[in-house]
C-alpha cells in the first residue's frame, strides 16, 4: 500500500524470509530487512508510485536475522 505495508507476497518471497503468508501480510520493509536496505526499497517504492513506471534492481537483500537472498 501506499504506507509500504504489504497486502500480499508470493510463495518465494515467503521462502526468502522464512516466514509464512499471515505472519508478512501487514509488514514493512522496515519489519524484515536491515534499515539501509529497507530505506532503499521504501525509496523505490515511491519513485514507482510517483512516476507510475516500473523499475528494476537485482541485489543481495540481508534480512534482519541476518540471512543473505
Amino acid at each position: 500500500d501506499t504506507e509500504g505495508r504489504f497486502l500480499a507476497v508470493n510463495a518465494e518471497f515467503q521462502r526468502a524470509f522464512g516466514v509464512n503468508y499471515e505472519a508478512l501480510i501487514g509488514k514493512t520493509d522496515f519489519d524484515l530487512s536491515r534499515y539501509e536496505d529497507a530505506v532503499q526499497y521504501r525509496e523505490d517504492d515511491e519513485e514507482v508510485m510517483k512516476s507510475l513506471s516500473p523499475i528494476r534492481h537485482e541485489f543481495l537483500s540481508t534480512s534482519v536475522d541476518g540471512t543473505r537472498s
